[in-house]
């Protein structure tokens, strides 16, 4: 299943996403292709771009997941 006017699959999405933080550039092109998968590498470099920003935020100043009341 998809979303309106998406280009990937949940799973495909998935699939580049893998591929991109292996590799990326120009060798996760390659991969993508040997496994029948069409994408550029600009394409693999952005999944590994937008991967590693949201996943290296820190919690702002001020709030902290530790102290609860």
């Amino acid at each position: 299943m998809t979303t309106p006017h998406s280009r990937y699959t949940p799973l495909l999405h998935g699939m580049l996403t893998q591929i991109g933080l292996a590799l990326a550039g120009r060798a996760g092109a390659r991969l993508a292709a040997a496994v029948g998968i069409t994408a550029g590498k600009d394409t693999l470099q952005a999944r590994r771009r937008t991967r590693t920003d949201t996943t290296t935020r820190r919690p702002s100043a001020g709030t902290s997941a530790t102290v609860r009341r």
